[in-house]
């Protein structure tokens, strides 16, 4: 990089023409256009001049990449600003608790400790709910993958939440205290200056300056407009948003829930033949719409604050009641019709062996069977409808069910339903048939693989 480029890019950054930047140094257009080509070197002076004039020094100028300088000297301003707001910030801090009294410190770190406590109440909410669908969203994985993720996910919600809750914190204090006693210090400041143009002679000006200390040991950091009732209104009403909001996620699956209850009743008219079981579960079905609908309305005054006919819901919820619970009667009593039925149970059988760390995971559980052998055998019972999946990786067994085709199982429901007869092929089990001191070490190993004691 030389200097003529250097000088072309500082000359288009400050918008100067070459004809200006000629007139500023004392020379002619055609010298600056010779520096910036490269064809001639400005004299000594000149050098110095253009130093002075765009503050850089000899070697930034004639040597160094000045897009590189620039951008350097920009992010060490930015550091400068930042570090210098932070002290101003704590300076500005210490100054306004000097200057409080007593009754008003007391109030501020009262005010601060609530402010810190709501931020810590609604992120323990927000964790909560949230935890409950990660955790969901992440169990179709295996077992050490989906708790290492959930960890991960954890972690990063917890330092979010404390870095936005200290940023919050320290946005209020600043707003609503340090901004004021910046006001009242300027307006103390204001009233000084007016009294001092007034004084003629040293005793009133002694005077005037003790009731300036006064005035400072009495600052209130406090106006009517900032006054604690409105504060505490304020904080009411981000509380309330904070509710609707919530509303509007429970609102949202009660919606889901209603277009799931339409489509039960769709099957009903589409599968079920008339008789009891299909009057019962058609009225079932309607009063859970019913009440579904009423939920929704409560929920949508709520959410845009209007009145609702909250008579006509209360009469309307009770005959929804009245109707859930005749419906189920008479499914109670067209359930005596039906007969259950003994599907074939098919028995399977995979033998490992025995590992001093080995873990077993099932996700609907299993039993422990001993016996003799030093091998682990894992034996499932299921029926026609699901087939056994058994994952071995390394010391890591993961036992699950898939069923076979779901639409099948489907229409054979349907098809039972309208027979009157109950099928009990739609269960599975899991049993762990090994040694004692085996079932003594799986369960060891899965307590601390879960980090619970799930087996006494």
């Amino acid at each position: 990089m030389n200097l003529g480029e250097n000088l072309k890019k500082i000359r288009k950054e400050n918008n100067l023409s070459q004809e200006q930047l000629a007139e500023s140094l004392g020379v002619s257009r055609q010298s600056v256009s010779k520096w910036e080509s490269g064809l001639a070197y400005p004299e000594t002076d000149k050098v110095l001049a253009l130093c002075k004039m765009f503050n850089l020094n000899m070697d930034e100028l004639m040597n160094q990449d000045y897009k590189d300088v620039n951008e350097t000297r920009q992010k060490n301003s930015n550091i400068n600003k930042y570090v210098d707001d932070f002290l101003g910030y704590v300076t500005k801090t210490v100054d306004m608790f000097g200057a409080m009294k007593l009754k008003s410190k007391i109030k501020c770190l009262f005010e601060l400790a609530f402010i810190i406590f709501v931020i810590y109440i609604i992120c323990c909410i927000i964790g909560s709910v949230a935890s409950g669908i990660v955790f969901d969203v992440l169990s179709f994985l295996p077992g050490k993958v989906s708790h290492f993720l959930y960890d991960i996910v954890k972690d990063v919600y917890v330092i979010a939440s404390f870095v936005l809750g200290t940023i919050l914190v320290f946005h209020i204090f600043k707003t609503r205290y340090l901004d004021y006693y910046s006001i009242a210090v300027n307006d103390i400041k204001e009233e000084t200056d007016a009294e001092e143009d007034n004084i003629d002679d040293k005793k009133e000006d002694k005077k005037k300056t003790i009731v300036l200390n006064d005035k400072k040991e009495r600052i209130v950091i406090r106006d009517p407009d900032h006054s604690s009732y409105k504060f505490i209104k304020g904080l009411a009403k981000f509380f309330l948003i904070f509710i609707k909001i919530f509303a509007v996620c429970i609102a949202l699956g009660f919606c889901f829930n209603l277009i799931g209850f339409a489509t039960v009743l769709t099957f009903i008219f589409m599968f079920l033949k008339t008789g009891l079981m299909f009057i019962g579960a058609l009225l079932i079905t309607l009063s859970c719409i019913a009440v579904n609908i009423i939920i929704l309305d409560i929920l949508y005054h709520f959410i845009i604050s209007t009145k609702s006919k909250k008579k006509l819901l209360f009469i309307t919820f009770i005959i929804s009641l009245i109707v859930l619970g005749i419906g189920s009667g008479i499914c109670a009593i067209a359930a005596t019709e039906f007969d259950i039925v003994e599907d074939p149970v098919v028995k399977e059988e995979k033998v490992i062996s025995m590992k001093d760390n080995l873990i077993i995971e099932d996700s609907y559980g299993f039993s422990f069977i001993e016996s003799n052998s030093n091998d682990v055998k894992i034996v499932t019972k299921h029926s026609k409808y699901y087939k056994p999946v058994i994952e071995i990786h390394d010391n890591h067994v993961s036992i699950y069910y898939n069923s076979k085709d779901k639409m099948d199982m489907i229409r054979n429901v349907i098809k039972e339903i309208n027979n009157k007869h109950i099928s009990n092929g739609y269960t599975f089990t899991t049993e762990i048939h090994t040694s004692k001191d085996n079932i003594k070490k799986l369960k060891h190993n899965i307590n601390k693989y879960y980090d619970y004691d799930y087996y006494e």
